[in-house]
């Protein structure tokens, strides 16, 4: 059965986020996490698989935090949740479901793939934020496909949403969440980043800069895909 989770699921919620192998943000959220969205899991006797759902501006459904316990791993639970969740947005008069996926995440591509979502973009990310003191700040209205907190949604340009950027050596970075940073353009001066928070940028412009900011080793790079309903 699926449904939606209640406050008392936490325990479980949390100990399959633990199991799932993950380097998981969820438990550090902690219960917090059931509060923003809505939170569906599969249950038969217990707690097997969970998922999560948020709402965004552009009439679109993020779906995020499919995590499956080991024990319950090729019964095909990540596809009756996308499947649920992807129904739940229709429900909501939703027009889009939208997700990210690490490109090494072969069996989540692999399933919704199969699902009928397609690949819109590639984005590289790493731990750290730009040092804005060093920066000059400016308000930008961003169109197209924008990171909102690691939830990706897409502005029209008639929008009316202003995000602060800042400037400096080349550079625009814009910020889009609480310590998560876009970078818009890259520069070739210098630019300090500090610890705590994510930056990220869109792998249509490349990153053949990056050992200016970043080592290989902290960067990772995912794809969002979405299916239109």
């Amino acid at each position: 059965m699926i449904r939606l989770a209640r406050k008392s699921d936490w325990p479980e919620i949390s100990r399959i986020s633990t199991r799932s192998g993950y380097e998981d943000y969820i438990n550090r959220i902690g219960p917090g996490y059931l509060e923003d969205g809505e939170v569906l899991v599969f249950e038969e006797s217990s707690i097997q698989a969970f998922a999560k759902i948020e709402y965004l501006m552009d009439n679109s459904a993020w779906f995020s935090g499919l995590r499956v316990d080991p024990d319950y791993w090729r019964n095909g639970l990540g596809t009756s949740l996308t499947e649920a969740g992807i129904e739940r947005a229709v429900e909501k008069g939703c027009n889009t479901v939208r997700l990210l996926i690490y490109e090494d995440n072969f069996r989540s591509l692999k399933l919704v793939d199969k699902l009928g979502f397609k690949n819109i973009r590639k984005y590289t990310f790493f731990e750290g934020i730009p040092d804005i003191t060093t920066l000059c700040k400016e308000t930008r209205q961003p169109s197209g496909l924008v990171n909102l907190g690691w939830k990706f949604a897409r502005i029209p340009e008639t929008g009316n949403f202003e995000f602060p950027a800042y400037n400096g050596n080349g550079w625009t970075f814009m910020s889009t969440g609480e310590n998560t940073f876009e970078i818009l353009s890259m520069g070739s001066g210098p630019v300090n980043f500090l610890d705590g928070g994510f930056t990220c940028l869109s792998g249509d412009m490349g990153y053949k800069d990056h050992h200016q900011f970043v080592s290989d080793e902290k960067l990772s790079s995912g794809f969002i895909l979405e299916k239109n309903l």
